[in-house]
């Protein structure tokens, strides 16, 4: 189903590399508005900005509004427990990285500790993304992740 609006707003921006974050932001919002979706959902969109700005982070709902996030948020239904985590130890001084092991352990945590069925990733790596400031973005490598992993279950134990 988003394959195709990725394709439509390929169409509408006319594969326009150079679009602002806005106008990509204003063309989403207003297809997603567009369409008559029976079940909510929410899409976490990163922008980068190459002109040395800061990055941002949006949280688009189904009935095509968005928001900025500016600290943290929770999503899904492990949202209770990632919250309870989040409030105690946010800080906004944390670099991607410091956010991405805090983002794998919760994750982690839930599923080992089994606190909810549908949050969990099957032995399989996150898909985790840094979307720095001034620059391109990029995937983490699965070297990393698999660092990552290591560091994070020596912590957990159910």
């Amino acid at each position: 189903m988003f394959n195709s609006y990725l394709n439509r707003i390929n169409l509408l921006t006319n594969g326009n590399k150079n679009i602002t974050p806005n106008g990509l932001l204003d063309i989403l919002t207003e297809e997603i508005s567009k369409s008559r979706f029976t079940k909510s959902f929410e899409i976490l969109l990163g922008v980068a900005n190459y002109d040395n700005s800061k990055s941002k982070i949006f949280d688009i709902f189904s009935n095509g509004g968005f928001e900025e996030i500016k600290n943290h948020l929770e999503i899904g239904s492990g949202a209770q427990y990632s919250m309870l985590f989040l409030n105690r130890n946010w800080d906004p001084k944390l670099n991607m990285l410091q956010v991405s092991k805090i983002g794998y352990y919760i994750i982690r945590y839930i599923e080992t500790l089994k606190l909810d069925d549908f949050v969990g990733l099957n032995n399989e790596y996150p898909s985790i993304w840094f979307i720095p400031d001034g620059s391109l973005p990029y995937k983490v490598t699965d070297s990393k992740l698999k660092d990552l992993r290591q560091l994070i279950e020596k912590n957990i134990s159910p």
